[in-house]
């Protein structure tokens, strides 16, 4: 898969229904279009996953599960630790994604990170 069709995938999978719609069907329009300069313009318009991160931590300061992250970032948890503070990251990004789609796309990292962490237990 090229390059750019991965990223217009991923785009479409993750951003479609959400405040991005206008966005997205523009991506489409110019990839179709073999336009490529605006492509990358249109793409770097989208949030990054680390953005995305950072709004959601943001949403949750004051609740325990930041303390958890921020104990996780610090090195001062186990796994065992790591493994909750990422299960109640994922259950947070579910309760987030009712109102933004968008946060969709932390979700297969988030799982990742969390079926590393099982296994290693």
């Amino acid at each position: 898969m090229d390059n750019y069709l991965q990223k217009v995938y991923i785009i479409e999978k993750y951003f479609r229904n959400t405040k991005y719609d206008d966005l997205v069907n523009q991506t489409l329009e110019f990839y179709n279009k073999n336009n490529y300069v605006g492509l990358d313009e249109i793409l770097s318009k989208f949030p990054t996953e680390e953005q995305l991160f950072e709004e959601l931590i943001k949403k949750l300061e004051g609740k325990s599960v930041f303390k958890t992250l921020k104990s996780i970032t610090e090195d001062k948890g186990d796994k065992i630790e790591e493994a909750k503070g990422i299960s109640s990251l994922i259950t947070h990004t579910l309760i987030e994604i009712e109102e933004n789609k968008e946060y969709r796309i932390l979700l297969p990292i988030l799982l990742e990170r969390l079926n590393q962490l099982l296994y290693g237990l």
